[in-house]
């Protein structure tokens, strides 16, 4: 059984479409939410909220996000691309 907490974050990565909303019906359609499952949820939630916030105009983009080595990071920072 899915709890009121996991049926929301389900129903925003749903309305987000894309994989996000392909992840979400399959939990969804499991009828039960495993802790990895959950994890994942939650993470895919926080992202969306993020995006939805700098979208907004309320916080800039946060390039220590960006999930590369560090030299990736610095390039992008510095826009260098190689």
């Amino acid at each position: 059984m899915l709890t009121e907490r996991q049926q929301r974050m389900i129903a925003k990565c749903k309305s987000t479409g894309y994989g996000w909303a392909k992840y979400a019906k399959s939990v969804e359609d499991q009828g039960w939410c495993s802790k990895a499952q959950e994890e994942k949820l939650v993470e895919m939630w926080q992202k969306i909220q993020h995006a939805e916030c700098v979208k907004a105009g309320n916080i800039k983009p946060d390039f220590g996000c960006y999930d590369s080595d560090i030299s990736d990071n610095e390039a992008y920072r510095s826009y260098d691309y190689f």
